[in-house]
């Protein structure tokens, strides 16, 4: 079994109290636990990320990274279907494209999970799978959803910070996170801006028109985790 960065977040709110701890852990498990307050947005080998309970903070939430076979077979998360075209559109759309895609491994998708039950999903693509308005020292984000019954209660921002952790623990070149949302897409936009990102000013043309670029350090994305 395999040993690596484990990071255990924890909120207390009779205190206000963040604390972070950094240790090793087996079977590939390292995450925190997410603050209740948190926005979410409307759009959105194995290896699980996270993996805490917290008596105060009622819901655990983790990365699960899955292989490319796994994605045409995720079932469950429930969107509109505006949702969904703002997410990418289906998991067998997703799963299409990314066996179509010539730099493939460097696609690394993933399951989010809550209270051990798929709440959402996401794909990081780096290097050579990077697109072409992201800068080449950066991660990009892609296919970000969470499942309707769990927004609103602070999934969606736990689960970036966690993907800034995984990043930081295995790329250390990586200095940004960087994403693509469309202009209409109003509710994940604001999201984005709660979590950090800034409208980097160029746009790009996407499956269902403009798309604004923005982009958030991932140093700035773990400090929030402190």
């Amino acid at each position: 079994m395999s040993t690596i960065w484990h990071l255990l977040y924890r909120y207390r709110k009779s205190t206000g109290l963040r604390e972070v701890r950094h240790g090793s852990t087996v079977q590939h498990i390292f995450g925190f636990r997410g603050d209740s307050d948190s926005p979410v947005p409307s759009k959105c080998g194995h290896e699980a990320v996270g993996d805490v309970r917290d008596e105060i903070i009622g819901m655990e939430v983790s990365l699960k990274q899955i292989t490319h076979a796994d994605v045409a077979t995720i079932a469950g998360i429930e969107l509109s279907t505006r949702e969904e075209d703002f997410a990418g559109g289906s998991m067998g759309a997703i799963a299409e494209r990314l066996r179509a895609r010539p730099a493939s491994q460097d696609c690394f998708p993933f399951l989010v999970m809550a209270e051990s039950k798929i709440a959402g999903f996401l794909m990081l693509r780096k290097g050579h799978a990077l697109p072409g308005w992201a800068v080449p020292n950066a991660v990009s984000l892609h296919n970000f959803r969470i499942c309707g019954n769990m927004q609103g209660r602070g999934c969606g921002k736990t689960t970036v910070i966690l993907a800034a952790h995984w990043i930081a623990a295995r790329w250390l070149q990586a200095s940004k996170l960087m994403l693509s949302v469309n202009v209409e897409n109003f509710a994940a936009k604001e999201f984005y801006l709660r979590c950090g990102f800034q409208d980097t000013g160029e746009t790009y043309k996407g499956r269902l028109g403009v798309e604004d670029i923005m982009s958030c350090r991932i140093s700035d994305l773990l400090r929030q985790s402190t």
